[in-house]
């Protein structure tokens, strides 16, 4: 989520039950072994299990390719379903 022209914020939110969308009594299940300490990390990296969000700053070079690449892709997806 880009706030300014070359800066935003990203959310990794990686799941460590393999999807994102479950019953709640699943979910309930997933949330105990999770406060079990069992359940993989959620965070990128072992020395900051719980860090999720993170402050981004990207060259402009970077931005152009997001918006050549990246944003043609969604644009053509989103054509695609009309």
């Amino acid at each position: 989520m880009f706030d300014e022209t070359f800066h935003g914020y990203y959310i990794h939110g990686r799941s460590p039950y393999g999807q994102a969308e479950v019953s709640m009594e699943k979910l309930a299940l997933a949330l105990e072994f999770e406060a079990s300490g069992k359940a993989h990390i959620r965070g990128m990296h072992d020395k900051y299990p719980t860090m999720q969000t993170f402050e981004i700053f990207i060259s402009n070079d970077l931005m152009t390719s997001y918006r050549r690449d990246y944003l043609q892709q969604v644009k053509t997806k989103i054509q695609a379903q009309e």
